[in-house]
């Protein structure tokens, strides 16, 4: 049998911040080069053009599932506004 992929690891905010910078980076990248490929001609790219755009989407729906994962903190004394 194959090894099982570890569920559980540790992370610092900045190690989680670092993986969100460079994921967004990427799907930047390669936004840019399919908002480049619409100014050129229609190529036999295309089908290379639609796994860039799967890629953009994988990339969006990882970044969602770290933001949905991380425990936001509201402080503990909070005063009543208005």
């Amino acid at each position: 049998m194959g090894k099982k992929y570890q569920t559980h690891f540790e992370m610092n905010p900045n190690d989680i911040e670092l993986v969100e910078n460079a994921l967004r980076a990427q799907a930047s990248a390669l936004s840019q080069d399919l908002i480049h490929d619409e100014n050129r001609q229609p190529s036999l790219d295309s089908l290379r053009k639609d796994e860039r755009h799967t890629k953009v989407v994988e990339i969006q729906h990882l970044l969602a599932k770290l933001h949905d994962r991380k425990v936001w903190y509201a402080p503990q004394n909070r005063l009543p506004r208005g």
